[in-house]
């Protein structure tokens, strides 16, 4: 997968004295942590089975069980994908051994979020199966990932590991807590519930 950014556009933010090969390190390291935490900048995979019924996890059914409760696999009509869906891709269905590509008249997308079952259709059904799995092309966010990939590049490059530095009549203060401070430009990121 290609990088956001390459050293030369984290120049033209951020001043800096290493080499490229060592910001390109950075990137990706930063990179990979977006990637790990909010899933790739494309296209995305989900999953969904019936233990998911947790709603701050965006699970099978969370809209249908918003107090948590467990319902059996073909009582929910509703998905919530984790990410608003610009083009779905493929929907596949487990019911027991039985898997099923489900055709485009089987489920509907309602707020760039919400998928849900129908009955009516090329594979008609009450609720979903036992497992779903949701691949789909999210609505681009990358101008989004580029800032928070500048801010926390500009973070890992100002961070020292040191609360203070003196050089001569020179010193600086680096940030009091490093990992809330990322974990604050990271949150900017975090996926709503709800669009």
């Amino acid at each position: 997968m290609p990088s956001l950014l390459a050293p030369a556009d984290i120049r033209t933010h951020i001043e800096t004295d290493l080499p490229d090969v060592a910001v390109q390190r950075i990137i990706d390291a930063e990179e990979a942590e977006i990637v790990t935490r909010f899933g790739p900048h494309t296209t995305e995979t989900e999953t969904f089975e019936v233990s998911q019924w947790d709603v701050s996890q965006g699970g099978l059914g969370s809209a249908a069980a918003p107090w948590g409760e467990v319902f059996p696999y073909g009582a929910s009509t509703e998905i919530i994908l984790g990410r608003p869906c610009q083009t779905l891709t493929t929907v596949t269905e487990w019911i027991g051994v039985v898997t099923t590509v489900l055709d485009a008249t089987d489920y509907e997308l309602y707020e760039s979020r919400r998928l849900m079952r129908v009955t009516t259709g090329l594979h008609p059904r009450m609720g979903w199966g036992h497992r779903v799995t949701v691949l789909y092309a999210p609505v681009s966010d990358s101008a989004r990932r580029v800032r928070v990939l500048i801010d926390l590049c500009r973070l890992a490059l100002a961070h020292t590991g040191l609360k203070a530095d003196r050089f001569g009549d020179f010193s600086t203060t680096s940030y009091d807590d490093y990992q809330t401070e990322r974990e604050q430009i990271l949150s900017t990121l975090r996926r709503r519930l709800f669009v």
